[in-house]
């Protein structure tokens, strides 16, 4: 009896991952444009809350569209032999779930703000919290040693300072300190990973090149446009520092000695 048990058990969960027919979907995703391509169902993964109406497509399989609807793949649409242009597109693999989740802001919190005064100068910031940590929503704007205010850069005078390394590491307000790089990668991981943490990160608007979804408030802004619109901020880890452009944040070291930079502080 035990064994007829396991037998039943394993049926459902089977059928709980994957639905070719017969069951009608709690969210109905029928007309929806694929995002990703698979050889095989075999391939899928279990349907997740994190990947609810996410659509794939199988060239292999007669030209099918599954979509991830209420825990089951669910057959949307079939079209024979014919690709619909849908060939192109790039296979779905881990690296794609987490594509997805910094894009459509899955499984992630709304931001939750406050406000602190620097008692320096009086001005004021928004901060945000982003997996128990007060970050800066904004880029500092205290003025100390060498730094400067940029004044080609296309936000004018919200992209706060930029600042030389040996100005970042002690430019924060009481209560604050210069991100780390261990702080920067706890929240690159957060929002995605290194490849797609861009795209979370950075602020909407006219401010970036490429796609900027601001999902978890961090509001990243350029304090200096180039031909690759990146951005670099400071960490108070051994002169290294994080480029924000299209996609991916990236770490990398202060190599030109010039370089001016922007600040983003952590509550203590």
């Amino acid at each position: 009896m035990k064994f007829l048990y396991k037998i039943l058990l394993c049926a459902l969960v089977l059928w709980g991952c994957y639905s070719d027919k017969g069951y009608e979907p709690k969210n109905d995703y029928s007309g929806a444009v694929p995002k990703y391509r698979l050889s095989s169902t075999s391939e899928l993964p279990l349907c997740s809350k994190s990947l609810e109406g996410m659509v794939v497509y199988f060239p292999q399989d007669m030209g099918s569209v599954y979509a991830c609807s209420d825990g089951l793949w669910v057959k949307t649409a079939e079209y024979g032999y014919s690709d619909m242009g849908y060939d192109d597109l790039e296979y779905f693999n881990a690296d794609s779930v987490r594509k997805s989740n910094a894009l459509d802001n899955n499984d992630i919190p709304p931001p939750v703000y406050d406000q602190i005064k620097d008692a320096r100068d009086g001005k004021s910031y928004k901060i945000v919290r982003i997996d128990d940590e007060w970050w800066f929503a904004e880029n500092l704007d205290f003025v100390t040693g060498k730094s400067a205010h940029y004044e080609d850069n296309v936000c004018k005078d919200k992209c706060g300072v930029g600042y030389y390394y040996e100005n970042a590491v002690k430019a924060c307000p009481k209560g604050f300190h210069l991100s780390t790089k261990k702080e920067w990668y706890n929240l690159i991981d957060y929002v995605g990973g290194e490849s797609y943490a861009a795209i979370a990160l950075k602020a909407e608007g006219v401010y970036w090149y490429g796609d900027a979804r601001n999902t978890v408030g961090f509001s990243a802004l350029p304090v200096e446009i180039d031909y690759y619109s990146e951005n670099c901020f400071w960490t108070a880890s051994d002169n290294v520092l994080f480029d924000i452009n299209g996609y991916a944040v990236e770490e990398g070291v202060n190599v030109a000695t010039q370089r001016m930079c922007s600040v983003r502080c952590v509550g203590d």
